[in-house]
């Protein structure tokens, strides 16, 4: 017999986790969001994710791999933010 490594209790609790991870990253900014889902969860390079913004961005002007490294990490303070206070 295997022992599940997993209580029903903590497979709960991860869900309960992700949900509020998900509902955060619904209320960053469009950029934000994008930029860190690109970053983190599709683990795209910081080069691959500026191409990605500079490909969708058929009229404005195109951001450097600077200003997408900012906008991640704009993304990530405000995500943590968001799930600090929900905590509470």
């Amino acid at each position: 017999l295997e022992m599940s490594l997993t209580s029903p209790s903590e497979v709960a609790q991860k869900r309960e986790l992700i949900g509020q991870a998900y509902s955060a990253l619904e209320l960053l900014p469009k950029d934000q969001r994008a930029a860190v889902i690109g970053r983190y969860l599709c683990g795209l390079s910081l080069n691959e994710l500026t191409q990605r913004f500079q490909d969708d961005s058929k009229d404005a002007e195109p951001r450097t791999e600077k200003a997408v490294a900012r906008l991640v990490e704009r993304g990530l303070t405000k995500l943590r933010d968001l799930l600090r206070s929900e905590a509470r």
